[in-house]
């Protein structure tokens, strides 16, 4: 990577490395990889609810809680001072 340049086929190889991990009949999940623009590529497995069953795709609706907390823990671990092995009361 050069110049800022962003490695667009390695990143969906990444994405669809990770979905490959919600088996069929499994809670899933999907990742987008994009830019201000567009969505550059999707990956999806899994299933969106145990109860329906049905395969989890890029359309799949969900709620914007389960989507924000993963978004917040990853931003206050690489940002934010806290760490994994720290205590609540430490805090």
């Amino acid at each position: 990577m050069t110049g800022g340049e962003l490695r667009w086929s390695a990143a969906a190889e990444a994405a669809a490395g990770i979905a490959a991990a919600w088996g069929p009949g499994e809670p899933g999940g999907g990742v987008a990889v994009f830019d201000a623009r567009e969505i550059r590529a999707e990956a999806c497995g899994g299933v969106d609810s145990l109860a329906g069953g049905n395969a989890f795709s890029g359309d799949t609706v969900v709620r914007y809680a389960s989507v924000t907390k993963h978004v917040f823990a990853a931003l206050a671990l690489c940002h934010g001072g806290i760490g994994l092995e720290d205590s609540l009361g430490h805090l």
